[in-house]
């Protein structure tokens, strides 16, 4: 009989032996995440005036103490002028009050000097800002100042990256310093107790699927509310070796490797069977062994004891492609007919191939 058209999948077990053998376990945790400099500068003037000279360009490199623009300097030092004037004064005042003064007077004549000599430092302080200078060694990401713009003293800050922090379309001049680079991301509450500072990552930056190496810096303690409303927690990583084509924004993925065992005995997770609180496998004879488990880290499970490396266990597991028709027979994949029946040691699934061959797999494991 054909089988019909209208096949029904159904998923066969399939028993398969695997040997005992010595693996690395290795327990990741992922990370989503967006890449950035380690240490960034966003610099404003913090005197206001018309910009007269822009030195740098974006891709530009950029030494710490470099000139980046200048802003008129007329009113500036008019007002150091006037600060000298000041403090000039208020010491004549201040000798005058000695000689002739109340000791009030003379109090309130001494406070003016140092008004007036605190004066004459911003004053100059403020002249000497009137050339903006970079704070760090790095390559210039943005400048939003031209030559004439007239502009208003702000603050600048340069340091540590924070989340968010790498882009600011508000200061006069944004540098990175491309020489280190870390990944922002986040974990899960579920997640976050495993990760730890110091613990190693692999980190897939953009399309570049070959990953590099990085480190736990920091895990944060206060929880933020992932789109879904789950709670998740801060995590940076530092990339160990830069790379050249690193862009700030990139997406990059990571794996934190939270735990590791090296060179232990393992088995194939499916293989691990239990009854009641003693855990055995199957072994390929077809008889059972009481073993002791270890750390289970996905497909496979460590063995402290029972098994020697070598030995073969046996497991099920499900193939894909059966199907069955409206007459109750079965087929595999592009095989052809065939049909399951019960041995004496469980389901056989019978399947005949192309060329008339046919073969038989053994579909479940012998009872305990």
């Amino acid at each position: 009989m054909q089988p019909t058209t209208d096949a029904v999948d159904y998923a066969a077990p399939m028993v398969q032996t695997a040997a005992v053998e010595y693996n690395n376990l290795s327990e990741t945790v992922g990370l989503e995440g967006t890449l950035s400099p380690a240490v960034t500068a966003n610099l404003s003037f913090s005197v206001s005036g018309t910009v007269t000279k822009v030195y740098v360009k974006v891709g530009e490199q950029v030494a710490k103490g470099d000139k980046l623009a200048a802003v008129s300097k007329d009113d500036l030092q008019d007002a150091v002028t006037l600060a000298k004037a000041n403090l000039t004064s208020a010491k004549a005042d201040y000798t005058d009050a000695k000689s002739n003064g109340t000791s009030a007077q003379i109090k309130s004549a001494k406070a003016q000097v140092a008004a007036a000599e605190a004066s004459l430092a911003t004053a100059k302080s403020n002249l000497s800002d009137a050339v903006l200078k970079s704070t760090i060694d790095g390559t210039i990401a943005e400048v939003n100042v031209s030559v004439g713009d007239t502009i208003g003293g702000q603050s600048s800050s340069s340091g540590a990256s924070m989340p968010g922090d790498v882009s600011s379309s508000s200061a006069a001049f944004l540098i990175l310093d491309t020489s280190a680079w870390q990944v922002e991301g986040t974990v899960s509450a579920a997640d976050v107790s495993q990760v730890k500072s110091g613990q190693t990552v692999a980190v897939t930056v953009g399309e570049d699927l070959t990953p590099v190496a990085g480190t736990v810096a920091a895990v944060g303690m206060v929880a933020t509310s992932s789109m879904d409303g789950q709670a998740t927690f801060p995590v940076t990583v530092t990339i160990d070796e830069p790379n050249e084509s690193f862009y700030s924004g990139t997406t990059a993925s990571a794996q934190i490797t939270v735990s590791e065992s090296g060179n232990v005995l393992t088995v194939p997770t499916a293989a691990v069977l239990a009854d009641g609180d003693q855990t055995y496998v199957t072994m390929a004879d077809g008889s059972t062994r009481d073993i002791t488990i270890g750390k289970t880290v996905g497909d496979l499970t460590e063995v402290t004891d029972g098994l020697a490396e070598g030995e073969e266990v046996q497991y099920t597991s499900a193939f894909a492609g059966v199907a069955a028709d409206d007459s109750g027979q079965f087929t595999q994949g592009m095989g052809g007919m065939g049909g399951i029946g019960m041995g004496g040691s469980g389901i056989t699934v019978v399947t005949q191939s192309g060329g008339g061959g046919t073969r038989r797999m053994q579909a479940a494991p012998m009872p305990r």
